[in-house]
């Protein structure tokens, strides 16, 4: 199969062009990989962020629009102040806790409703500064509630009040929802402890962060939350974590793997696609470029085949031109045919001239013969008589 050297040049010069051409995607594919995936890690890093400060804006604004609540105690109607803070901060309910259990709202409430047993009350109070609850379900409206609290301190430091503001859950996660890299990845939110804030999954809200998958933790999400990789439900993703300022939550961003990385992939099929095209363009190319020009050793071998059956045509030539190693052969093959030419002119000639000479040769001996010949006949007679 390889026994030409047309052949075994093609062979070669093939392989090469495939090793080069796949040692060059090769290289282009890694480099735009690790170029691409760390793009993808800063811009993911920097998305995070920014949402995690656009939380953290928002949970300043509404913790501001609470406290600006303590100028009811400089005004004549104070559930009037209750009021604008609940239309500024669009909140379910605002109101004011006081000590003595009684509670300043404009929403009703129980008779024996008492202030100071609720939870955001005792966490303000225990705080001693302005605090963001845990989801829980308010008693007033059985929606799912965080609570904005702040205490409000006399000159003397004798607590005088607990400013409340409440907002719906539902709100926050439309937030968070729309976080959305590409469409089948996810943002959630989670606090110290590893409960869930919110999720798109309404049903996940409050519930340990394994309730998402067993592999996350409160640990997994410090050690792998800038860009590391982690499977949920089987789906691989890269997991982004940033903290939000004021509060103890943590915004979480898992960004689905195989979305995140489909120009990758789709380069890899381009790039498969342009090597076997440019593979077999070689191939052809060198085919008919090798051919053609070791097309004149071919004539060349089989004339010095036909010249070693004794069958070569001695007026026959190569064409030898060119500057190549090839016209050179050829015009040495041309030179040597004309030699062996000659030699069979001369050698022909010579024998011609043989020929010649032993006719001559013949014909004196004929006519040496005759003459002998009658030079005896008239004496047989003479003898006889």
């Amino acid at each position: 199969m390889l026994s030409s050297l047309r052949t075994k040049l093609i062979v070669i010069c093939a392989l090469i062009v495939v090793i080069s051409m796949i040692a060059l995607s090769a290289a282009t594919i890694i480099s735009v990989r690790g170029s691409t995936l760390d793009a993808l890690r800063i811009q993911m890093r920097q998305l995070t962020a920014a949402h995690a400060n656009n939380i953290s804006e928002w949970v300043r604004s509404k913790r501001a629009i609470t406290g600006a609540m303590k100028q009811a105690f400089k005004q004549s109607d104070p559930l009037s102040a209750v009021i604008e803070a609940k239309e500024a901060g669009e909140f379910e309910n605002a109101y004011i806790g006081y000590p003595d259990k009684h509670i300043l709202t404009p929403r009703a409430t129980p008779a024996n409703y008492d202030a100071t047993s609720r939870p955001w009350y005792k966490q303000a109070v225990a705080a001693g500064k302005p605090v963001l609850t845990a989801p829980y379900v308010a008693s007033t409206t059985g929606k799912l509630v965080l609570t904005f609290a702040e205490p409000l301190i006399g000159e003397r430091g004798e607590l005088q009040a607990v400013l409340g503001s409440d907002v719906d859950v539902a709100s926050v996660v439309r937030n968070v929802a729309g976080i959305k890299p590409t469409p089948n990845s996810f943002a959630f939110l989670v606090n110290k402890s590893g409960i869930i804030i919110t999720h798109p999954n309404k049903d996940l809200t409050l519930k340990p962060i394994s309730a998402i998958d067993s592999a996350l933790t409160v640990d997994t999400l410090a050690s792998s939350g800038q860009g590391g990789e982690i499977e949920i439900n089987s789906v691989r993703h890269l997991l982004y974590v940033n903290p939000i300022e004021g509060t103890d939550w943590s915004l979480a961003v898992a960004l689905n793997y195989d979305e995140a990385t489909h120009s990758i992939r789709a380069l890899l099929a381009t790039s498969t696609i342009a090597t076997i095209a440019a593979i077999i363009i070689a191939a052809l190319l060198l085919t008919f470029t090798i051919s053609s020009l070791l097309k004149r050793l071919g004539t060349i071998r089989d004339a010095l085949e036909n010249i070693a059956t004794g069958e070569g045509d001695l007026t026959r030539r190569v064409d030898a031109h060119g500057n190549d190693e090839l016209a050179h052969i050829a015009s040495s093959f041309n030179r040597f045919i004309e030699k062996i030419a000659n030699t069979v002119r001369q050698i022909r000639d010579a024998s011609d001239s043989v020929k010649t000479s032993s006719g001559e040769i013949a014909s004196g001996n004929s006519d040496l013969s005759g003459r002998i010949s009658l030079y005896t006949s008239p004496r047989q007679p003479a003898k006889l008589a």
